[in-house]
């Protein structure tokens, strides 16, 4: 008797959670947006401790090793414009952290955007003295996903815009930045390969 009894009330609590589990509501996933941190700015020239030849040789040398593409150059004037960014956005540009059930990834890496990258860099070569030149560096970033949404800046700049209708309980707004790697890539691949001519 004592048994049954036992049985039924357990019976009862096991239907009773059961339908108290049904009655929960279904949530679904949680979504967040952290902008960028801002960097301090890079300097976008370099002093190299080589002539104008052997610096504009090593900058071409350099850059043919890399997954850079040369669109212009012109050794009288110094000038080369070299065009980034096709393949692995996230390693050019920071465009803060995207956290989806918690785990997180880079927002310029993710698929779903369909971002690309337009990355632009013109590199002037300048010789201020006798072994010593100067390379500059000035990037454009050009970003775009499948949204219609653009971002455009510059080296040391970024671009926040509205991207109109955010993930559930994430801010509006977008920051793009440049990470700062397409212009050391440059910068200190040169001057390795330079000084060493």
């Amino acid at each position: 008797m004592m048994t049954s009894v036992f049985g039924r009330v357990v019976l009862i609590a096991a239907a009773c959670a059961a339908l108290i589990g049904c009655n929960q509501p279904v949530v679904g996933p949680t979504f967040e947006y952290r902008e960028p941190a801002r960097q301090q700015d890079l300097r976008n020239t370099r002093q190299i401790s080589a002539g104008y030849d052997a610096a504009w040789t090593g900058l071409i040398d350099h850059v043919a090793r890399t997954s850079f593409s040369i669109d212009a150059f012109e050794k009288e004037s110094g000038l080369l414009t070299l065009r980034f960014g096709e393949a692995d956005i996230a390693r050019f540009v920071d465009c803060g952290t995207w956290f989806e059930n918690g785990r997180s990834q880079p927002y310029a890496g993710r698929t779903d955007q369909g971002l690309k990258l337009n990355g632009r860099m013109n590199i002037r070569v300048q010789e201020r003295a006798a072994g010593l030149t100067d390379v500059r560096i000035d990037s454009l970033y050009v970003l775009r996903n499948d949204n219609g949404n653009v971002w455009q800046f510059t080296t040391n700049e970024r671009a926040v815009i509205d991207v109109g209708n955010p993930a559930a309980g994430t801010v509006p707004n977008r920051a793009c930045q440049s990470s700062h790697e397409a212009e050391r890539l440059i910068l200190t691949g040169v001057e390795a390969v330079a000084e060493t001519r």
